[in-house]
């Protein structure tokens, strides 16, 4: 997945667990596979910066690292390139700071 190349290169582990077109982003290094472990992966904070990080650019998610991301066929190809480009600079100032 190309968010995870991301994430990578900026040295941030994420897992973007998913069942269908429903998805969800968790800043670990490991799917989380009950609640427990769910919850721990938020704990971090990232989610949070991530979120108002994408937002001030204009990308609005779920307000928590809980919530499922809906994507569709209403978003084009060049609008998931554009918000893959969001979140690089998100998970770049995220790193910077």
């Amino acid at each position: 997945m190309v968010y995870l190349r991301y994430s990578r290169m900026r040295e941030i582990e994420a897992v973007v667990p998913r069942v269908g077109t429903l998805l969800s982003i968790f800043f670990t290094k490991s799917k989380p596979i009950n609640f427990d472990k769910a919850q721990s992966a938020a704990e971090n904070g990232i989610y949070a910066k991530f979120f108002h990080g994408m937002l001030k650019r204009g990308v609005a998610l779920a307000p928590g690292p809980y919530e499922a991301l809906f994507p569709s066929l209403a978003h084009t190809k060049d609008v998931i390139e554009k918000t893959l480009e969001i979140a690089e600079e998100t998970i770049s100032e995220i790193v910077q700071k």
